[in-house]
C-alpha cells in the first residue's frame, strides 16, 4: 500500500493525522497537506491507512429536517 502512494491520496499516519499526498519524493519522504496552508514532510512508513475517495464520496449525507439547519455526516471507509 505505501509503496504505490500517489499525488491526491487520502491517508492516515500512525499518529493519527489526516492528509492528503501532495508529493512523493525520491527518498523515504512524502508531502502531506494537512491544512488550507499547511504541508508537511513525513517518513513513508508512518502512513498506517489510506482512505478510499470513491468510498468517503459515496458516504456523505446532507440531511434536513423542515427548515432546520443542514448537517453534514462524513464517514470514513479504511484500507489497510
Amino acid at each position: 500500500m505505501v509503496e504505490s502512494l500517489k499525488r491526491g491520496d487520502e491517508v492516515i499516519t500512525s499518529g493519527g493525522i489526516i492528509g492528503v499526498v501532495d508529493r512523493v519524493m525520491e527518498d523515504d519522504r512524502i508531502e502531506v497537506i494537512i491544512g488550507e496552508s499547511t504541508k508537511v514532510q513525513i517518513i513513508r512508513s508512518t502512513i498506517t491507512s489510506l482512505l478510499k475517495k470513491e468510498e468517503v464520496k459515496k458516504q456523505y449525507q446532507l440531511k434536513k429536517q423542515d427548515g432546520e439547519k443542514i448537517a453534514l455526516i462524513v464517514k470514513y471507509s479504511l484500507v489497510s
